[in-house]
């Protein structure tokens, strides 16, 4: 359970290292970005896995998409063609249960950071939908995630001992 977890962070750190996050104007940053994902695991009311393509009802997870909100208020679609993963996710099986994780990687620029907030809509297909707010703290040379609202509701706080390992939504 632990390998996975930690198998997982290092991929993430490793991809975020190599995108370069810059400012508006393009002009270079010396901010490295650390730990901005979020991971969850998507399940029916059956306790059944959704990111799952044998599960009934699954989510094709080549439709699934991310919405940022931008700083002049509008939800732009996310998709980066020279990232490694261009929407903003990636789905990963669990050595320990086989189950799918759902990570949202937030990899924006300081454009969709609002007041220390980076707001999300996972548009899991046409009719179904999250709303992901992460709030982060930007230190000198890094930003790093400190709490997340799932729908409005308070799902992880680093400060106060509020730490899943992932967030199960349930559809």
């Amino acid at each position: 359970m632990k390998n996975s977890l930690i198998i997982s962070a290092i991929i993430v750190l490793l991809i975020i290292c190599f995108v370069r996050c810059s400012n508006s104007d393009n002009s270079p940053t010396d901010e490295t970005v650390i730990s901005l994902f979020t991971d969850f695991k998507i399940m029916n009311n059956k306790g059944e896995d959704l990111l799952n393509p044998n599960t009934e009802g699954a989510f094709d997870q080549q439709k699934i998409r991310i919405k940022h909100l931008t700083k002049n208020g509008d939800f732009v679609m996310f998709y980066k063609s020279f990232l490694n993963y261009p929407y903003d996710f990636f789905v990963f099986t669990t050595i320990y249960d086989k189950t799918n994780t759902f990570a949202l990687l937030n990899q924006v620029t300081n454009d969709y950071i609002i007041e220390n907030k980076i707001t999300a809509i996972i548009q899991w297909n046409e009719m179904v939908s999250d709303t992901i707010v992460t709030q982060v703290h930007r230190g000198r040379n890094n930003t790093s995630k400190t709490k997340v609202w799932v729908n409005g509701e308070l799902k992880e706080d680093i400060h106060n001992g509020l730490t899943p390992e992932f967030i199960s939504l349930i559809k």
